[in-house]
């Protein structure tokens, strides 16, 4: 998958998401919209997720080639390292656009429904760890397919003659725990990334189905209840650490291409 095809497949998921977060916060009122972090913060995360799918399966048949296509192969590993993260920060883009928008639909007046019953604290637990955990399992995704491209780009370092290129190489490789020397160190480090590329293909697609479970488990329990003042203030802290640890990722913060 190219940048313009993961661009795609982000933009129309971000267009479903924002449609159906949009109609579930008008339709609920009151402290209801508040609960509804357990279903919409894992749903906004669905368009990232499948399409470093895509990207992530592209730079591990890439990185298969290497050793046998020269410096066109190192080039074109190159360009995919670039695709996959490129895509990686325009999801973050677009989960920062649901975060904004679950952020500010609240604020939009409708009459409150207080005769719904009062979410018991067992619930509200679950409410908050949902989500929670969506993030903590995207935030995994996404850390180690990183650290994998991060490793692919300091392998095709242009090493042979330049020591100063060799030290980098060697310095990003040994912050990863991975050996620079000896005759497992290729292999140590293709096994690496491979499994690294695994979590991002397979791994995201089942992490794919795990979110969208998420945010329909979500969606029934948050349905009948009105939340407390203070889990409105907690789903609103839960919203605003998304927005701002995508942002950071959007813009650029821990980009694994920089290696110096």
């Amino acid at each position: 998958m190219s940048v313009g095809v993961g661009a795609i497949v982000v933009g129309a998921g971000l267009a479903v998401v924002l449609a159906l977060t949009t109609v579930a916060f008008l339709t609920h009122s009151g402290r209801h919209r508040a609960a509804l972090v357990a279903s919409a913060l894992p749903l906004g995360l669905l368009p990232l997720t499948l399409a470093v799918a895509g990207v992530s399966h592209g730079l591990l048949n890439v990185f298969s080639e290497i050793a046998t296509a020269g410096s066109g192969g190192a080039a074109a590993v190159t360009d995919q390292c670039r695709q996959v993260w490129a895509v990686v920060r325009l999801g973050a883009f677009a989960f920062a656009v649901v975060a904004i928008v679950a952020l500010l639909l609240p604020l939009v007046p409708m009459s409150s429904r207080a005769g719904a019953p009062a979410c018991s604290g067992r619930r509200a637990v679950v409410l908050l760890v949902l989500p929670l955990s969506a993030g903590l399992l995207a935030t995994a995704m996404v850390t180690r397919v990183g650290s994998s491209v991060r490793v692919v780009k300091a392998v095709v370092l242009p090493t042979e003659h330049d020591p100063a290129s060799k030290a980098l190489s060697d310095r990003v490789l040994e912050s990863e725990g991975l050996s620079t020397r000896g005759s497992g160190a290729i292999a140590e480090i293709s096994a690496y990334v491979a499994r690294g590329m695994t979590i991002g293909t397979v791994g995201a697609l089942t992490l794919a189905v795990v979110l969208l479970g998420l945010s329909l488990t979500g969606a029934l329990i948050a349905a009948p209840v009105r939340v407390s003042p203070v889990f409105v203030a907690a789903a609103s802290c839960l919203w605003l650490a998304a927005l701002l640890a995508a942002g950071a990722v959007a813009l650029g913060w821990n980009d694994p291409l920089r290696l110096g």
